[in-house]
This record gives structure tokens, sequence and C-alpha cells, in this order.
């Protein structure tokens, strides 16, 4: 406290760091910079006033850490930090851990946030990946030759060249770049609404090719496009976890951009007419391939549209605890009856990180939804708790295109995690799913990830209709269980999954069941006997 009865900000912090040494358990492995800050541990010992303070309390505790024991005094002496534990000449090779003791000028390092976060604001937007090509196969053409106009057709495209293949009407063909192609097409290409006129078709599918030439990592996609829900708080891509030395195709904001890209891909389709494409990587902790949605149009696109309520950001997330920002009360100020789009993440009991005390109440997704519901089109719920009066409230969306439901929490009547009157909500189940499908005849995406598996008996016979949900154009279903000695046994009667799955085939144009860890659809729509794997995968017996 100073003088007038103040409390005084410390200036610095004492910070002790742990991480795996190379020795003791950890010989003979190759440590990379990843595994290495998976395995850091760090600790504030204490704040100070005085530079003086804090170097005075860094070697106290440099003493009273055993990996400093009997070397250290004679190496650092009176020196002031840091202090590496890794400089020892002769270190003791069952040592699991180094250590690093190290003070922390608090005012500099918010002095240094402050001016990067301003220059990461000011960053434009990357540029989007050229697609692969421009004009589809089959494009038609017409050029003159000798004043006579010949019709022709793009075959091929190479993409090394960035070259098409033209074959004439009279068997001739010819190589021409995306320029001449477009100065020749047959016809003006359909225009899309809010767009500019499209010149390809609709794509659908996976795109192959590296994951960097493919997509685009925007590490400052959040702090350049602050959310526009209330609540939110800033912070730097790298203060999040896994997000420091670590690759960025790996961080936790990248984890965050691909949910973000997901959504608006789901927005594309329903509201702008888009296609659906995806790609993928595999990181080596993870035994599933990581997806990757590649949206026409993203959060910078859309960062100021007032039909949007995007509640999916990284500025609604503690990089600390994984603790969700986001309120009842703030939900319901941003949405309003004009809203067409209601993007959540992290709204369930413990937050994303599983440690906040924070109570949620589902009946304000309820409340939510009911505010916009004559104009609402597309809802997507990740990491949320998920009720049957959420699903029966998206039921009366009679203009509802997409729906995305991902790793959702299962809700209980449990009052320290739940406000709210609990007679006013149930466990989310499969006749909730088909309550939406039955209502909702414009749905045209539908994307049920979550972890209770509710995509079950009844949502596959309301789909046996082909009156039911007859635009719909991406199934993306992950639902299944254990029986006998396999595994990944889709959930449904599976006769009827083949017959819902076969009467779609000329509609649906993107469609995933159980995907395999190879992201491979374990039932593939007019695939051979080996591309129907519903009764799922035989379990392995060790030997």
């Amino acid at each position: 406290m100073n003088s007038k009865g103040k409390a005084i900000k410390a200036s610095y912090r004492l910070i002790v760091e742990s991480f795996p040494s190379g020795r003791g358990r950890h010989s003979n492995q190759i440590l990379d910079d990843e595994y290495i800050e998976a395995c850091t541990t760090r600790r504030t010992i204490g704040s100070y006033n005085t530079e003086a303070d804090a170097i005075q309390a860094a070697k106290v505790q440099r003493k009273a850490t055993c990996q400093f024991v009997g070397w250290a005094d004679d190496l650092y002496k009176d020196d002031s930090p840091p202090y590496h534990s890794a400089g020892c000449v002769d270190p003791d090779l069952d040592e699991d851990e180094d250590v690093s003791i190290f003070i922390e000028d608090i005012s500099a390092i918010d002095k240094a946030k402050a001016k990067e976060m301003r220059i990461a604001k000011a960053d434009p937007p990357p540029k989007k990946k050229a697609k692969l090509s421009l004009y589809a196969i089959g494009t038609k053409i017409i050029k003159p030759f000798d004043g006579e106009p010949y019709k022709g057709e793009v075959i091929s495209y190479d993409t090394k060249s960035k070259f098409y293949q033209v074959q004439y009407e009279d068997g001739d063909e010819e190589e021409l770049d995306s320029n001449e192609v477009k100065s020749y097409l047959a016809e003006e290409p359909k225009k899309k609404k809010k767009k500019e006129p499209r010149t390809t078709e609709r794509r659908f599918g996976t795109v192959t090719g590296p994951i960097t030439n493919v997509a685009v990592i925007d590490e400052n996609i959040f702090l350049r496009n602050p959310c526009r829900v209330a609540g939110g708080k800033q912070h730097l891509p790298r203060e999040y976890g896994n997000s420091g030395t670590c690759k960025p195709i790996n961080s936790y904001y990248y984890l965050l951009q691909r949910l973000s890209d997901r959504n608006y891909a789901m927005r594309g389709l329903c509201i702008d007419g888009d296609g659906a494409q995806y790609t993928s990587f595999k990181k080596a902790s993870i035994l599933n391939k990581c997806v990757v949605f590649l949206p026409e149009t993203d959060l910078n696109d859309h960062a100021d549209d007032p039909t949007i309520v995007d509640a999916c950001h990284l500025d609604l997330i503690c990089p600390s605890s994984g603790e969700c920002f986001l309120t009842a009360e703030n939900l319901l100020k941003a949405v309003t009856p004009r809203t067409e789009c209601i993007f959540i993440n992290g709204y369930q009991a413990g937050g994303v990180g599983g440690t906040s005390q924070r109570k949620v109440n589902p009946n304000v997704i309820v409340d939510a939804i009911d505010i916009c519901r004559e104009n609402l089109q597309c809802f997507s719920f990740t990491e949320s708790v998920l009720t049957n009066e959420i699903l029966f409230a998206l039921a009366k969306c009679k203009k509802l295109k997409g729906v995305m439901l991902s790793m959702t929490q299962k809700y209980t009547c449990d009052k320290n995690k739940y406000t709210g009157d609990k007679n006013d909500s149930t466990e989310a189940s499969d006749k909730g799913i088909e309550s939406i499908l039955l209502s909702c005849a414009d749905l045209s995406w539908l994307f049920v990830e979550e972890a209770a598996m509710l995509f079950r008996e009844a949502s596959w016979k309301a789909l046996d209709s082909t009156d039911v949900c007859s635009k719909l154009e991406v199934l993306w279903i992950s639902s299944y269980h254990k029986k006998d000695d396999r595994h990944h046994v889709t959930r449904g009667d599976h006769s009827v999954i083949r017959r819902v799955l076969s009467n779609r085939y000329a509609t649906l144009k993107l469609c995933m069941i159980n995907p395999d860890e190879k992201l491979k659809s374990r039932y593939t729509i007019g695939g051979s006997n080996k591309t129907d794997r519903l009764e799922g995968d035989k379990k392995r017996i060790p030997y």
C-alpha cells in the first residue's frame, strides 16, 4: 500500500520452469520442441515491487531446488538470475527434469504484448489459397478459327503448368491458360447471391495436397476481427496452450480457426450457395486425422455482418484455464430477430478446459433461438451442453438450413453445474434430432459428431422418406457403438441406413458416415462391398 492507502502493482515476477532433461526416463529419446513445450510446467513463485527483492527471492529459490545443489553456488556465485540447471557440466544422469529460474519484468512484458497486438491487428488477412482449377472439367467454350466458331470443352487440367487441355468438336486439341478459357466461355457463369459471378461449378469433397498448400493458417484472424459478443478479452495467439514454440498447425488458435472455418463453410453452402470442400492433416499425438474445411468466405469477410452472432471465437476463451467467457446475458443481448446464424463454442459446465466453476444455463440457448426463430438459418454448437429443448427449439425454425453439433456435453440435473429450472431441461436424445429432420424442410447441411452418439434409429427412419429434407446436400454423421467382437458399429437399422443413402444418391454431395482414422467414410454411396462398413471393424486380438 502507498501513503494514500492504494495498492501498488507489483513490477517483477519470479518464475520457475521445469522441463524434460533428456536424461533419466528421457534417455535415448529424441525430444522435439513441441513435446518439450507440452511437458513444461511453469510456476509463479511470487511478485515483487523491486528488482532487488525479486533477485533475492531467486537466490533463495535456487538454494532450495535440488537440481542446483552442489555446483550452482560455484558457477553463479552472487550473480543475478537467470539460473539454468542445464548448465551443470556434470549433471545427474538419473534426473528427469531440468529447471530454469528467472525474473520477468511485468511492465516490459505488458508493453511488448500491447505493441505486438497492435501490429497483429493491423496485419491484412492472408490471401486465400488459389483454387487448383478455376474451370471444371466439361466447361464449354466457343473459339473462332479463321472466322469459323468451333465448340470445345475442357477435358483436363495440369496443376504444374496451370494449362487446360481443350478438345474441339472436330477432335483437335490444344492447351489454353485460364484467361483464354475465360474469354471463350460459351455462356456467362451464373451469379451467386451477394457475390461475384461464379466461374466454376460448386465443388464438394476432399482437396488433396500438402496442408500448407491448400489451407491458410491465419494466426491473427481473431485479433483482426474482435468478437462482437460482449465479455471477451483479446490475447496474443501464442498465449494459448500449444501455441508458443510448437508448429502453428498444432496450435490452439488454429484449432479455433478450423472450427470457425467450418461454421462459415456451412453458412456459405446454406446462404450463399457455395460448395463444401475440406482437407485434412495428421497430428502425431492424435489417432484420427484433423479435418480442415475450406470456406469461400470466412470471419475476415463477415466480421461486421449483423445477421451473424459468432461466439465461436478466441476472445471468449481464457488462455490459462480454458474458461468460456460467454454469459447468458451477453448472448441474449447479441441475438436479434434478424439473426440468421448462431455459432457457439465452449458453453458447458467446466468450459473447454474442464476446470471452470461458472454455471451455465441451457435454457438460455433455447431463449436465443426463440428470439430469431423466424430468420435463423444456421446453428453451430461445439463443446456446449445440449438438451432436447434446444433441439425442439431448432425444429420450430422453418428457415433452418444448417445444423452443426460437435463434441456436445451431456446434460445432467446437477445443480452444481447448471442453473435454471431443472424441470425445463432434459437430456438430448435421438427424438430431438428427429424433430428437426421432420420439421425443417430446407435443411441442406447436417453435421452431427457429438459425444453422446445421438443420431440413431429415429433419425435414420425420419430420413427414410425422400420427402423429408429433400434438399440435404451435406450429411456428416458420427454415431456408433461396440457390439460383440466389433467396434465402430453404426447406430441404427443398417438396412434403413443403406436405403436412405441409396435413395439420396443424386442429391447428397458430401456424405461421411462414421469416418475412420484415415477419414474414410464407413459407407460409400454406390460403392462396392468393401466400402460398406456399417458393421464396424473387427476388434484386434492382442497376442
